[in-house]
């Protein structure tokens, strides 16, 4: 089974030692229609880092367009269960 979201890259628009790569995305959705509705949001920011970046004149900045990410996931649920004995009693020796 596969989960999709929607994600955005961009840098803060330095060089060097402080460039530093930031991400925005969506919650995990089991359908790919449902992370492909956050595109447009993500679009939107896309176009305002843009405009800030070039205002401030950082000419550095970087920026990868917004796309569906996708990661393979169990199909089946294995709930986990921790079982203890109230009889015993760990002692540091």
């Amino acid at each position: 089974m596969k989960i999709y979201r929607a994600i955005f890259h961009y840098n803060n628009g330095d060089y060097c030692e402080w460039e530093q790569w930031y991400k925005k995305y969506s919650p995990w959705y089991a359908y790919k229609y449902l992370a492909e509705r956050h595109l447009a949001e993500l679009n939107l920011f896309k176009n305002y880092v843009t405009q800030y970046f070039k205002d401030n004149k950082r000419h550095n900045f970087q920026c990868l367009d917004p796309r569906i990410e996708e990661q393979e996931v169990h199909e089946e649920y294995a709930p986990f269960s921790l079982d203890y004995n109230e009889d015993v009693i760990f002692r540091n020796n």
